[in-house]
């Protein structure tokens, strides 16, 4: 709440309001592939603040998906995650 992270997604400013994106990065750690997926207002910088190393560790946005609020694209983001897990274990 000190930072403003913490709103009401119909009526505030922060990140819970605003427009975000599902999405789904790939890129390569040294020598392991890596798939990605999360939400941001922009996943362009998210690729970049994922990457150790962004000069090997090469990648890109697959794809992303526009949602009008941040809160939906969490909401969205950890049903996929449930998803996955469920139908696709390790």
């Amino acid at each position: 709440m000190r930072h403003g992270d913490v709103d009401c997604a119909g009526c505030g400013q922060s990140w819970t309001s605003k427009p975000s994106k599902i999405y789904l990065l790939d890129f390569t750690l040294p020598d392991l592939p890596v798939i990605k997926l999360g939400f941001s207002s922009n996943p362009e910088v998210r690729m970049r603040q994922v990457q150790i190393a962004p000069e090997t560790t090469k990648g890109s946005v697959l794809r992303s998906v526009a949602l009008e609020t941040g809160h939906r694209a969490i909401c969205f983001e950890k049903a996929l995650h449930s998803h996955i897990k469920a139908h696709r274990p390790i």
